[in-house]
């Protein structure tokens, strides 16, 4: 999928790619995507962001093609634990979950920096593709 493409289909995920394909599919709650949409928003880097995009674009495509009929896939419920877990335990730091999640503290520090390393390398050769998307994901939550 080329750059142009994946942010074209940004503009209906409010940047939360696998997030918001899990909620299109009845697997992901539209609260947590709120909440993960506003933390994302408010608290990721745009390395980070763009990092997360470069493989979480591919993936959902891979998704969509593969598994649109067979959500009950383990392909599809492995991913969405990890989404899960990411999405409990950053319910917990902005106040909505009283207990943390063990799983998605690690999906956090392991993603979100594998993320930031990515994104960090490739910005320069896709930030003026990401520019316009950046503007908008930054400022069309919060």
């Amino acid at each position: 999928m080329k750059t142009a493409e994946m942010l074209e289909a940004l503009e209906y995920t409010n940047g939360r790619v696998i997030c918001t394909w899990l909620r299109n599919n009845g697997l992901f709650s539209a609260e947590d995507l709120a909440i993960d949409t506003q933390f994302s928003v408010q608290y990721l880097s745009d390395n980070t962001k763009i990092g997360y995009w470069l493989w979480a674009c591919p993936l959902v495509q891979y998704m969509e093609k593969n598994y649109r009929n067979n959500t009950d896939s383990l392909f599809v419920k492995t991913i969405r634990i990890i989404a899960q877990a990411r999405a409990n335990e950053i319910a917990h730091q902005v106040g909505a979950r009283s207990r943390g999640d063990v799983l998605g503290k690690i999906v956090r520090t392991v993603g979100e920096s594998a993320c930031f390393v990515l994104g960090s390398v490739a910005r320069p050769f896709t930030e003026e593709k990401f520019k316009h998307w950046l503007s908008v994901y930054s400022s069309k939550i919060g």
